[in-house]
């Protein structure tokens, strides 16, 4: 049958734009002067702190120390022993 075309052409109102050669700025460019924070997140610990902090690993090291040698390594002692001396400590 005969070609059917429309009058008017649907896509005539259609403008093309060239996004590749001017490429809008994002919308928070325009408010990022605005809301910058050049502080930083964390301040440098001070001496003290770093002591305090040093200090707490050096005795939490300890004390693991402490609790492993607590434990009986030789497994005859546990083989000779009863278990309510065991218990006991």
């Amino acid at each position: 049958g005969p070609l059917k075309v429309p009058r008017e052409d649907p896509l005539s109102r259609f403008r093309v734009k060239d996004f590749l050669l001017s490429p809008e700025k994002p919308v928070w460019d325009k408010l990022e002067s605005l809301y910058a924070d050049d502080e930083p997140l964390e301040e440098e610990p001070e001496l003290d702190e770093f002591d305090d902090l040093i200090e707490i690993m050096e005795s939490s090291s300890r004390r693991g120390e402490e609790q492993r040698s607590a434990l009986i390594e030789d497994t005859t002692e546990i083989r000779e022993q009863s278990l309510k001396a065991l218990a006991r400590g």
